[in-house]
C-alpha cells in the first residue's frame, strides 16, 4: 500500500531526454577512460584512479538531481529573484578571476596568482553560478 502511494507522488520522467543524458554520460566517462588511463598510471601509481573519482562525481551529481527532482517548481519561481541575485554575483566574481589571471599572464610578471582557475573555485563558485542562473532565468522570465 505503502508502495503505491509513492508511485502516484514520482515525477514523470521524458524517455528520450532520460536515454539521451545516459548516452551524454557513458561516452563522457568512457572519455575520461580513455584521456586519462596513462596519466594517472604515471603520476599516481593507479591507473583507474581518474576515473574512479569521475564516477564518484558522476553519483554525487545524479543524487542532488534526484533530491532537485522533488522541489516543487513554484518553490523555484518564487525564490527566483535571489537566485538570479547570487548567480550575478558568482558571475561577478569569476569574471573578475578571469581578467586578473589574464592581466597575470600577458604581462608575465610573478604573482602568486594561479594561472588558471582553481578546482575548487570552478566546483564550488562556477558551477553554482552556472546552474543558479539558469534557475533564475527560468523561473523569472
Amino acid at each position: 500500500m505503502l508502495l503505491a502511494n509513492a508511485n502516484k507522488q514520482l515525477p514523470k520522467f521524458d524517455g528520450a531526454f532520460m536515454a539521451a543524458l545516459c548516452g551524454l554520460l557513458s561516452v563522457g566517462l568512457i572519455m575520461v577512460a580513455s584521456s586519462s588511463l596513462d596519466f594517472s598510471a604515471a603520476r599516481y601509481g593507479d591507473a583507474w584512479l581518474l576515473f574512479r573519482k569521475q564516477c564518484i562525481f558522476l553519483m554525487m551529481g545524479a543524487s542532488v538531481s534526484m533530491v532537485i527532482l522533488f522541489i516543487p517548481t513554484t518553490v523555484w519561481q518564487k525564490y527566483s529573484g535571489v537566485f538570479l541575485f547570487l548567480a550575478l554575483l558568482f558571475l561577478v566574481g569569476t569574471i573578475l578571476t578571469v581578467v586578473g589571471t589574464l592581466l597575470t599572464m600577458e604581462t608575465g610578471t610573478e604573482s602568486s596568482q594561479a594561472q588558471s582557475l582553481p578546482l575548487w573555485y570552478q566546483n564550488a563558485i562556477m558551477t553554482p553560478s552556472f546552474v543558479l542562473t539558469l534557475v533564475a532565468f527560468y523561473g523569472v522570465f
